[in-house]
């Protein structure tokens, strides 16, 4: 007597690129695209804006500062603005 195996199919998605043209789905790109962005944006400058960090730290730093005075919220002339739309 066979036991019933029950076999899970996954579907791909296929996109594609232009006329016929297939896209391949690669998992790696978006982690790698996430690396890519957050490394150099963490490389120190000498950016007065930044206090001589990195964007990233200036960021995560403004983040910080703001979560100390929660609930209150950053106000419109917060530098936090400023570094989330450039991050």
């Amino acid at each position: 007597v066979k036991k019933s195996q029950r076999v899970a199919s996954v579907t791909q998605m296929k996109f594609e690129i232009s006329d016929g043209e297939d896209f391949d789905n690669n998992g790696i790109v978006i982690p790698l695209s996430i690396i890519a962005w957050v490394v150099p944006s963490s490389i120190p400058a000498g950016i007065p804006l930044f206090n001589g960090s990195g964007l990233t730290q200036a960021y995560w730093a403004s983040i910080m500062d703001n979560l100390s005075r929660y609930p209150k919220g950053p106000a419109l002339d917060d530098p936090y603005w400023t570094l989330m739309v450039m991050w």
